[in-house]
């Protein structure tokens, strides 16, 4: 019997895949991630989740069902391929800060626009980094956080994509972001995760 070949390694470009969602994203950001090898591009997630400990559980969960490392992010860890960070809920907003390697900084800020985390205050903090790539995603959820950062994003050059109707449980932050002018392109959920995997790799 003729064994398959392995697949080739996944040649990663430097990009940083950043995810926005609320309300549907549980299940969303998992769709999304399903598509990604265990060396891909490192990801940050702000999904809308209170404090409490769930949103360690909830990386803990999808860690057993995907093939990246899925952690909470925690303040002052290294920002490395191959890792998914979700962004504590409740207490805290997830900010990334320059270095070599960047770091997962946690803020204590007040809510932004009712939020905490914020996808604004992690895409606003991508935006300000003097150098690097972004892949940055706003997915299912209600409101209008990450749309303000997301459009800073693109006016810098960086990939935007947004959830399309069609797929979205609840089609508000997306909606509103494509509004504004922040949306490259708008995607089906079932197309999102291999886009991302393209746009960031070499």
């Amino acid at each position: 019997m003729t064994s398959r070949p392995s697949p080739a390694p996944y040649r990663w470009n430097g990009c940083i895949a950043a995810l926005a969602a609320s309300t549907g994203g549980v299940e969303a950001i998992s769709r999304v991630l399903e598509a990604f090898p265990s060396d891909g591009p490192p990801v940050l997630v702000v999904q809308h989740m209170p404090g409490g400990g769930i949103t360690g559980l909830f990386a803990d969960r999808i860690d057993r069902h995907l093939q990246p490392h899925v952690v909470e992010a925690a303040d002052g860890m290294p920002i490395a391929p191959g890792t998914v960070y979700i962004a504590p809920g409740g207490k805290r907003h997830l900010t990334v800060g320059p270095g070599d390697p960047l770091r997962c900084c946690l803020v204590d800020a007040a809510p932004v626009a009712g939020h905490r985390p914020s996808a604004d205050m992690l895409f606003h903090s991508l935006a300000a980094l003097p150098t690097g790539k972004v892949v940055a995603v706003i997915l299912t959820g209600m409101g209008d956080d990450g749309a303000q950062g997301m459009l800073q994003l693109r006016g810098k050059g960086m990939h935007t994509i947004g959830q399309d109707r069609a797929s979205a449980l609840v089609y508000g932050m997306p909606r509103v972001a494509a509004e504004r002018g922040a949306v490259e392109e708008v995607l089906p959920l079932n197309r999102i995760g291999e886009r991302i995997l393209a746009l960031c790799q070499c």
